[in-house]
């Protein structure tokens, strides 16, 4: 069994993961909409956002939508990615004999 320490700091870790992805699809629902995206004031956010994500993936499969704005396929892709490693953190926290 792993200490109590470890175990706090993959669970902080799995939840911060998940908090990722959730933000990330937001963002990726916000900017279907240029008017929202303009209202709501993340232009900004968005743009650092994609600073962040990694160069083959950065603007990556943007599409026009009818609404205006424009579906982020690179939004997407890295929020599943970090669906994908919060589900592995969870499962290394419970074959580790936390459950």
């Amino acid at each position: 069994m792993i200490g109590k320490l470890a175990a706090f700091v993959l669970r902080v870790v799995e939840v911060a993961l998940l908090c990722l992805a959730v933000v990330l699809l937001a963002l990726a629902l916000v900017q279907l909409s240029s008017a929202l995206t303009a209202r709501l004031g993340l232009t900004s956010v968005c743009v650092r956002v994609t600073s962040w994500l990694p160069a083959p993936l950065a603007y990556f499969g943007l599409l026009d939508c009818p609404l205006g704005g424009v579906f982020r396929t690179d939004y997407l892709i890295a929020a599943v990615v970090t669906l994908v490693i919060a589900r592995l953190v969870r499962v290394v926290y419970r074959r580790l004999g936390n459950k």
